[in-house]
């Protein structure tokens, strides 16, 4: 016996607008959930230790984020170079040799690090420190080289919180160190500050002279968000 084929029946005509709006209703919520990436649109180029925000604006994206793009442009620096900081014009500008002046701060390369890292000079070619975030140091020690009326100009127009500090308190207009190796002017008064990369260590100014800053279980530290926090070598041991 010759079996007859089966013959499927036509869907209704209200049942098609329905399944074609469940699977649009569908595809959408997949493209919600992982949208394609936005191009990213190509910005100025700032060398480090200078901020786009210099002005007032604002310096966008995460920590990390600038942390990456602050070592990114170190890469592209002349290792063989030493640089110092122009807050005038915020950039770099290259120094010979026989320009460094003893406890200025420069951008030197380190090779124990494989970048170019804040110093402060020491003397015949040496640097001390590779100074880390937090860190705080007088203006006057970035070999700024402008007339004190281009230096007050630049401070009214940069920080007025800052320019007010200096002329009711005689404090010394400072810059602060970030995630991302740039300095930003400081409105807390200070003599300056290093937190050292290399050693863990910290250390305060009063007046010329830096004092180490220590706590119950040594001397070392480590960063943690904007604060230090102490950094525990060996066993803790408690008491009373």
């Amino acid at each position: 016996m010759t079996s007859m084929p089966t013959r499927r029946s036509p869907l209704p005509a209200f049942v098609a607008p329905l399944l074609l709006a469940v699977v649009t209703v569908g595809v959408s919520r997949v493209a919600a959930a992982d949208p394609a990436p936005e191009p990213v649109a190509a910005g100025r180029q700032t060398a480090p230790g200078t901020r786009p925000d210099a002005a007032g604006g604002k310096d966008g994206g995460t920590t990390k984020e600038k942390d990456a793009a602050g070592r990114s442009r170190a890469a592209t620096l002349d290792p063989a170079t030493v640089y110092r900081y122009d807050p005038i014009e915020s950039k770099l500008v290259a120094v010979r040799p026989a320009e460094i002046k003893t406890d200025h701060v420069y951008y030197r390369y380190s090779a124990s690090r494989k970048r170019h890292v804040w110093s402060k000079a020491a003397g015949q070619g040496r640097f001390r420190y590779v100074m880390g975030p937090g860190s705080v140091q007088v203006a006057k020690l970035f070999d700024i080289r402008a007339t004190a009326e281009e230096k007050q100009k630049a401070l009214e127009s940069r920080s007025p919180a800052a320019a007010k500090l200096f002329a009711t308190r005689g404090a010394p207009p400072a810059f602060k160190l970030d995630e991302s190796d740039r300095w930003s002017i400081a409105t807390v008064p200070t003599d300056g500050s290093v937190f050292d990369l290399e050693t863990g260590r910290r250390f305060e100014w009063h007046g010329d002279r830096p004092v180490e800053v220590v706590h119950s279980g040594g001397n070392a530290w480590m960063r943690q968000g904007d604060r230090y926090a102490p950094a525990f070598t060996g066993p803790v041991v408690g008491g009373w």
